[in-house]
């Protein structure tokens, strides 16, 4: 059995156009090109490895989660979310200081669903 992995950053986001940090508190999803963009990608996947036995896994932040679900859409994919993948990188109001791991738990609580 042959295993593949595609690692896909995601599409054009609004943080980065507004020049923020796009952490925890400042990914407000994707643009209008971004969308497009992981559309796109969508249909290339398909075309290129189908439906057997592939799922789609995306960090919990809105632009991922936006990227994800439209591939999911175009190529009929199951996505999911983990927050083991949430990016490390700082999302503090000044770039030194760097996020910690609690932030990023506290907002993987605070949008997992309850049971």
């Amino acid at each position: 059995m042959r295993t593949r992995l595609f690692f896909v950053r995601h599409g054009d986001s609004v943080h980065q156009k507004e020049g923020v940090i796009g952490g925890p508190r400042g990914c407000r999803g994707l643009t209008d090109i971004g969308r497009e963009q992981a559309a796109l990608l969508g249909r290339q996947i398909t075309a290129d490895i189908g439906s057997d036995k592939t799922i789609i896994y995306s960090s919990p932040l809105p632009r991922a989660v936006e990227t994800a679900a439209a591939i999911s859409t175009i190529s009929g994919l199951p996505s999911s979310q983990d927050c083991g993948l949430c990016p490390p990188s700082s999302s503090s109001a000044t770039p030194r200081r760097s996020r910690s791991r609690s932030t990023l738990s506290d907002y993987c609580r605070s949008i997992a669903p309850s049971t």
